[in-house]
């Protein structure tokens, strides 16, 4: 059973407790049944006097104590338990993509960690530039909408964005294997590219 369902399933178990104590357990034991509103509002002495008539035997004050404390734990349970069915119906769980490379802010922590590990090599300016243009992709990211909930169309986005961003970590990862400056005009490159996808996605979004 997944968390969702136990959420819904939690108030129906409640009151199924409920009916089972008020109309199974207490009659069964005492005889009489005490209406319901006085296990909240009355005291103890009063609910005993409202037993007395009939009873199959005489309820003792630390009987009735337990019950009183079962009746106001069941009933913070039970508002607990229908706020929480109240909050999931509003905010329904989102369902991912089971295709999707990367899902919720997965592009964001990509890219962070591509500028982390440039932030690690010396500043030239040509570094310093492709840093300054990671960084406005991180800022961009950040607002992006959560990724692996669209439709095919812009999931199959999202997965080529996914793509050049495991790219320019590796690339990140290896700046200074090879060619340097070559590394440089690769991860602008990279850069460019899922900057004009994001714009693509933000589209395919719009007409959903």
């Amino acid at each position: 059973m997944n968390k969702g369902n136990l959420i819904f399933l939690t108030p129906i178990i409640l009151v199924a407790a409920a009916i089972s104590v008020y109309f199974v357990l207490i009659p069964k034991i005492y005889g009489d049944a005490v209406p319901f509103a006085d296990w909240f509002l009355s005291d103890s002495a009063k609910i005993i006097n409202s037993m007395h008539g009939g009873g199959k035997s005489l309820p003792s004050v630390g009987g009735i104590v337990a019950l009183e404390i079962f009746w106001r734990v069941w009933f913070v349970l039970f508002v607990t338990s229908l706020f929480f069915v109240g909050k999931r119906l509003h905010n329904p769980e989102k369902k991912f993509s089971e295709d999707a490379v990367m899902i919720k802010n997965d592009p964001y922590l990509a890219v962070q960690d591509a500028l982390d590990r440039l932030q690690r090599n010396d500043i030239s300016d040509e570094l310093d530039e492709v840093i300054d243009s990671v960084k406005k992709l991180s800022d961009k990211l950040y607002y992006e909408s959560d990724f692996g909930l669209g439709d095919s169309n812009v999931t199959d986005c999202e997965n080529e964005i996914a793509k050049l961003l495991k790219s320019l970590v590796s690339s990140a990862k290896n700046l200074k294997d090879g060619n340097f400056e070559e590394n440089l005009k690769n991860l602008k490159a990279l850069i460019d590219s899922v900057n004009s996808l994001l714009n693509v996605r933000a589209n395919l979004e719009k007409r959903r």
